[in-house]
């Protein structure tokens, strides 16, 4: 783990001297310089984001909203100072993934208030374990809901009160969503074999995004790929003689459908990879003199744009990295966080230095950064990165 931690580090900080780094407490990574070392450096960063090749360019493709919001939800968790976030732990999801449905002319057999979704959960690494997953849709008010006489409007407050009875007058307006697993698929002699996923009610009155649990459908086609025949959903009115037609709900494309890319049926999954971790960041962890050459921490700005990535990271635009730099002098000062080894060595540096090396001034804290990038397949990704932010230095 502490290698790992260390090349990556490494890498960054190479990439900054391969790319114009000269040495100044405060640098920004560019591009500039020899462009063999920036590709290597460039295929190194990939494989740590876990891409085999550079993703095509992103500016064609709609980033999902609710992909941003997780990001900026996930920037506030890791960037609140002091506080301990143990909801950040091993076995919590540290990585999300969004699949859209691929459209195809099948599409267009399916009646208005049905339709099957496919979603090629192949390519997902394998060491991530998969912790939940959910079918997101999008359900906008009726346009003929006012039409509909009203007898008892609905509160913003009981709307997000999971498993509230619903009163009789209000069957008109509701609208049940259900989702399958297609475990086997129709023939011409048989019905498709079905296994019920969840279940959500809707009322036309309202906007807004009903999330689905999938788990089990997912987990079943990473385990068999072959056996992945999609998700049916099915929208029925609760009263059969409700004059609301189901368009609302979207589940397809409509014509001059400017609005598609942001209300299409997503796909999300959070996985874990096992490298997060509980994290306690320091509100200030420099607190050394600017005038003095002991190992202190420098600034690192990594900016995206100038190394060429902006093109498929969605956010952020770039981040401080930060690096370790200076002296580890001896006598070894109580702040510079030294171990008992380095304390020794540096002793016996100082009577033999021909022998020994002083010791080092290198990262002893690190912090992870959010990232949201889009993949080698076009689907966004959303993930902590653990140890790429330096938040202490020391001499080790």
């Amino acid at each position: 783990m502490m290698v790992s931690c260390c090349w990556r580090v490494v890498v960054v900080l190479v990439w900054a001297a391969a790319t114009g780094y000269s040495g100044d407490v405060s640098q920004t990574a560019g591009v500039t310089g020899n462009t063999d070392t920036v590709r290597q450096l460039e295929r190194s960063l990939l494989s740590m984001f876990g891409l085999e090749r550079r993703p095509r360019n992103k500016r064609n493709v709609v980033v999902p909203p609710y992909m941003l919001e997780l990001y900026k939800l996930q920037q506030a968790q890791l960037g609140a100072p002091g506080e301990q976030h143990p909801e950040i732990h091993t076995d919590s999801p540290n990585t999300v993934r969004s699949f859209i449905h691929k459209e195809s002319k099948a599409d267009d057999f399916y009646p208005a208030h049905k339709m099957r979704f496919r979603f090629n959960v192949t390519h997902m690494p394998i060491e991530e374990i998969l912790q939940s997953a959910e079918l997101r849709l999008t359900h906008l008010r009726h346009p003929a809901a006012s039409d509909l006489q009203e007898t008892q409007p609905l509160t913003q407050q009981s709307m997000n009160r999971r498993g509230r009875r619903w009163a009789a007058s209000e069957a008109p307006f509701l609208q049940r969503i259900m989702v399958y697993d297609v475990l086997r698929r129709a023939t011409r002699f048989s019905e498709p074999a079905l296994k019920l996923l969840d279940t959500h009610v809707v009322d036309a009155r309202q906007d807004g995004v009903q999330a689905l649990d999938v788990t089990d459908a997912v987990r079943r086609w990473i385990a068999a790929p072959n056996n992945n025949h999609g998700l049916l959903v099915e929208v029925v009115p609760f009263s059969k003689s409700s004059p609301l037609d189901t368009s609302h709900v979207r589940l397809r494309r409509s014509t001059e459908d400017d609005g598609w890319s942001k209300e299409q049926p997503l796909l999300v999954i959070h996985a874990s990879d096992g490298n997060a971790k509980v994290r306690n960041k320091r509100s200030s962890v420099n607190k050394h003199k600017k005038g003095k050459q002991v190992c202190r921490r420098h600034r690192l700005y990594v900016d995206f744009r100038k190394v060429g990535w902006d093109d498929w990271i969605v956010a952020p635009a770039g981040y401080d990295a930060f690096f370790c730099k200076g002296d580890c002098p001896f006598p070894l000062p109580d702040r510079l966080n030294a171990t008992n080894h380095a304390v020794v060595q540096t002793l016996v540096n100082s009577r033999y230095p021909d022998r020994v090396p002083k010791a080092c001034c290198v990262p002893t804290e690190l912090s992870p950064i959010s990232m949201l990038y889009m993949d080698d397949d076009e689907r966004f990704v959303l993930k902590n990165h653990q140890d790429m932010v330096v938040e202490g230095c020391g001499c080790r």
